[in-house]
């Protein structure tokens, strides 16, 4: 046992730069799409407070899929305040997944509004389109599928052996790459610009100065 003595801020900027994949992850924005894959009681009551803290408790569009041995009907009733309507899908467990007509029925046998789609695509396309405007989509219910959500989108003529390294290093399938033709929404980037610890790499700060014949007219 060695006394090592770790300052405060240290352990704040750990904790700050931690991240959890799959719980309350944000994948795009406008619609604001968030999974997280609260797939039993105590999950869900993590769910409950992320979404009173940072969504200010509004209601949200939900795509939901589960497993028919979790307490499904319990994870229904913890959301219920907080679902505005939701999409049901089954999981890729066709052993353990509860059909997704059913899940309909247990929604809507606590007043939720549902519709169930044969996939998940579907569902997170239909999600979207029906989220009103600052409404958040919510895909939850297991982690089991939201491999299937979140998903690496890469240029169709991309570099081969770069794509090779984020394949590697982000351990990402094949089946989880989507080659897109046509430009990739990079906008998510900006926000790594705040991000403290990392002054190092930004170009110096440049004012832009009036030319003199300008000036001088």
């Amino acid at each position: 046992n060695q006394n090592v003595s770790i300052p405060d801020e240290a352990i704040y900027q750990g904790m700050r730069r931690t991240e959890w994949p799959g719980r309350f992850q944000i994948l795009g924005e406008n619609p604001l799409v968030i999974v997280d894959g609260a797939h039993n009681e105590d999950a869900a009551r993590r769910l409950e407070e992320n979404i009173q803290t940072y969504l200010q408790s509004k209601p949200v569009i939900g795509v939901m899929g589960v497993f028919k041995d979790k307490v499904y009907k319990k994870i229904i009733e913890i959301m219920k305040p907080y679902l505005d309507y939701v999409y049901t899908i089954d999981l890729p467990n066709k052993e353990r997944t509860l059909d997704r007509r059913e899940l309909v029925k247990a929604l809507n046998a606590q007043g939720i509004g549902a519709e169930d789609c044969e996939s998940v695509e579907k569902a997170l396309e239909k999600a979207k389109k029906s989220a009103k405007d600052g409404q958040a989509v919510l895909v939850f219910g297991s982690l089991s599928y939201l491999g299937e959500v979140i998903r690496l989108e890469v240029e169709e003529k991309g570099d081969k052996r770069l794509l090779k390294i984020l394949k590697r290093e982000l351990s990402v399938s094949t089946e989880d790459i989507y080659e897109i033709s046509g430009p990739l929404d990079l906008t998510f980037l900006m926000k790594m610009y705040g991000m403290s610890g990392f002054d190092h790499l930004k170009e110096p700060f440049y004012t832009p100065q009036p030319v003199p014949a300008v000036m001088n007219e």
